[in-house]
């Protein structure tokens, strides 16, 4: 194993002498360094070793420091230069050469100790400053968390910049979950970022170093997750002036109404909190989804958008007879696309090009299968049928007995993994990939994904969204709709009912081992789409390898809703498990094509109000068998 205190001592690019190791964060590892001109050390310095697992990451690392080269302010730590090695153990990584700073504010806050209001002042005046003029070069931090702020002389300094993003306009949908989950505010926790994610992050950060009460309690990502989505956040009732106010400005769960950097500053400045909060502008509803984030032009963020290319959003407001005209075109679009993909895009059952399966043939209306098309077996010897018409392809697993969540030394494991043994006494059929966007567009008559493309799996879909998809394409072929929904109240008529439907989370986790005990049923870049390699976007379906019951994609590219309400495993043997009666929120499982390695593992558990929608939520279809 790679020991990181082994390289104090030796000496990068000619000149960089690594004198102490000081810390490793999610991205690197950090030395105070000399610098040697000469055989003479002349200053001394911060060095940053980060080894990219691939060559696209690689690359964006570079283009990353391209742009973080014109950051350039007091307020932040700064960057001197970069270089990479090509030889030698280190041969592969990067190094950043950054300002030596005199600690962090994690260390000063460590053992219970809390910031006194004048330090706190200079704390939040230093901060607010750097974060609104970062703001005004169009460009979102997005970690900022006492780790990331740096004691330099007299003043406080905002580092670690790997995850600065440039704002175009509106909210912009972040490259992963990425962040701090405990300082991230709830639109950032949920994939989105912008502006006001930093002051968020500043106000959390803020009642932290003063009161040590953090804004919400959790003990796992799902759990603050599910806090911050279904709970207003906490205040601390001993906040002192001016905090008070700061931090309930900066702690507004929308991000419309939320404070700005500038507006903190000022309020630190003596300000009246009444008048900066007056400033604050309602922005309609219709406009970004209810969500913006300042619209800005400057070559700093012309930078940051060419270094991380993605698709900018849109949103202008329009008026209510354009909506109503806007409405009833997408609506008649809407129905032509239904009847176009479902007779032309997919006019005829698909066999797996790989395997010797017979000519397909029709399941008859008064079996079992009824509205499936047989197309035999796959290259993996399962039983492969699709929906009449041309719809999504399932495959046939059996009944079995297997080990759910994890062992307790698997690398990425969070508590609520609970290694279980689990019976599932019936086989089920499972789609042999995430719906498609076509597949959704010809059944509902719209296609709501960001990253439009037929072949690659719907996304921005709600759990309400899943559960209707199924109930209609169970109407569609004759079939008993296999839940009831009144509002916002599903019920399940269960297992025995032959109605589509999503996978349990029981039955989800053993189709994606397939009889497999690891972490992953293969390496993790052969199997899935996740934020090392997809290049912030969802990718078609059937590009990665299968597992080895030929399922696709059951790891990245974008997260699955389950039926399941999200509990606690138990720790004995259970059967045909399908969660808990009600709850707050309900499992994804799989990893996304904008979360890290770590989530991309069979066992790994996220859960989402089942309202929600995001660009890397999607789903897989099911169906019991008798």
């Amino acid at each position: 194993m790679f020991n990181p205190e082994g390289l104090v001592g030796k000496v990068l690019d000619g000149k960089y002498r690594l004198a102490e190791f000081l810390g490793e964060g999610t991205f690197g590892w950090v030395y105070s360094a000399d610098m040697h001109v000469g055989g003479r050390a002349r200053s001394q310095c911060a060095i940053k070793v980060m080894r990219p697992k691939t060559p696209d990451l690689r690359e964006a690392v570079w283009r990353e420091l391209e742009a973080m080269g014109q950051l350039s302010h007091q307020g932040l730590v700064q960057f001197r230069s970069a270089f990479d090695v090509s030889d030698g153990e280190l041969a592969g990584v990067v190094c950043l050469v950054m300002e030596l700073c005199e600690g962090t504010l994690s260390k000063r806050l460590q053992a219970g100790r809390r910031l006194a209001v004048d330090e706190a002042r200079g704390v939040a005046r230093d901060l607010s400053e750097v974060l609104a003029w970062l703001h005004g070069q169009g460009v979102v931090h997005r970690d900022l968390k006492p780790d990331n702020v740096f004691c330099a002389g007299n003043r406080w300094k905002l580092g670690d910049l790997g995850l600065v993003r440039a704002v175009e306009g509106s909210l912009v949908s972040a490259s992963g979950f990425k962040g701090s989950p405990q300082y991230m505010s709830p639109e950032a926790l949920a994939g989105k970022v912008s502006t006001a994610s930093d002051v968020w992050s500043l106000g959390a950060l803020l009642q932290e170093a003063l009161t040590g009460t953090p804004v919400y309690s959790g003990a796992t990502v799902p759990e603050l997750i599910l806090a911050s989505a279904s709970q207003e956040p906490t205040i601390a009732p001993d906040l002192p002036s001016p905090f008070d106010a700061v931090v309930r400005g900066c702690l507004v769960k929308d991000p419309r109404l939320r404070w700005t950097a500038q507006q903190v500053l000022e309020a630190l400045d003596g300000s009246s909190p009444a008048v900066v909060r007056s400033s604050v502008v309602r922005r309609p509803r219709s406009a970004v989804a209810a969500m913006d984030a300042p619209t800005v032009d400057s070559p700093v963020a012309a930078t940051l958008s060419t270094a991380q290319a993605r698709r900018p959003d849109s949103g202008a407001a329009s008026s209510p007879s354009s909506r109503r005209s806007a409405w009833l075109a997408v609506t008649l679009v809407g129905l032509v696309l239904g009847v176009v993909l479902w007779m032309a895009a997919f006019g005829g059952p698909k066999p797996d090009p790989g395997s010797d399966s017979p000519p397909p043939s029709v399941v008859q209306p008064g079996s079992s299968l009824r509205g499936l098309v047989a197309l035999g077996r796959n290259a993996q010897g399962r039983e492969r049928f699709q929906v009449e018409g041309g719809g999504p392809v399932l495959v046939s697993l059996p009944a079995g007995r297997f080990r759910m969540g994890s062992p307790a030394g698997e690398e990425g494991r969070d508590s609520d993994e609970t290694h279980h043994e689990v019976v599932l006494s019936r086989g089920f059929l499972i789609g042999e990939t995430e719906v498609t966007q076509a597949e959704y567009a010809a059944v509902v008559g719209a296609n709501p994904s960001g990253f439009q493309d037929l072949d690659r799996p719907v996304e921005q879909v709600s759990w309400f969204d899943a559960v209707s998809f199924c109930n209609a394409l169970s109407r569609r072929v004759g079939l008993e709709k296999a839940y009831v929904v009144n509002g916002t109240q599903v019920t399940w008529k269960g297992l025995s009912c032959p109605g589509f439907r999503l996978p349990t989370e029981a039955e989800w986790e053993y189709a994606c081992r397939a009889g497999t005990t690891g972490a992953r049923y293969g390496d993790l870049d052969d199997v899935a789409w996740y934020d090392g390699n997809s290049r912030s976007t969802t990718h078609p379906v059937r590009r990665k390898q299968p597992n080895a019951w030929g399922l696709y994609d059951t790891l990245g590219n974008v997260w699955e809703w389950c039926w399941d309400w999200y509990a606690s495993y138990p720790s004995g043997v259970v059967t045909d498990p399908v969660g808990p009666a009600s709850g707050s929120g309900r499992v994804d499982r799989g990893g996304s094509w904008g979360y890290g390695a770590q989530y991309a593992r069979a066992a790994s558990r996220i859960i989402y109000d089942p309202d929600y929608r995001g660009d890397y939520l999607g789903f897989r279809l099911a169906r019991s068998l008798p």
